[in-house]
């Protein structure tokens, strides 16, 4: 958190992690409310996250137990695509 804190990096959460955040421990509640008051970039799923789902899905990657991991690395892989494309390397 500390690196959030001196904006040495940059937050960033889903739609996923926000409907998994409510059942769990009152500590990871905390940690993530103080994480959302860093503003966050926040991605949601759309078409080419559920494309990349069924994908991985097709694989026989993790069964349909698993879908809302599979949603999280669907968003990790678009959203790291997305800043590699935007921050090419110089």
């Amino acid at each position: 958190m500390d690196d959030f804190r001196h904006g040495r990096y940059i937050a960033v959460i889903s739609e996923v992690t926000a409907k998994e955040i409510g059942p769990a421990p009152d500590f990871v509640r905390e940690l993530y409310n103080e994480l959302l008051s860093f503003s966050p970039e926040v991605i949601s799923v759309d078409e080419n996250t559920l494309s990349l789902v069924q994908h991985y899905r097709g694989r026989n990657e993790l069964n349909q137990r698993f879908i809302d991991d599979l949603l999280h690395i669907a968003l990790a892989t678009i959203a790291t695509n997305y800043w590699i494309f935007i921050h090419p390397a110089r």
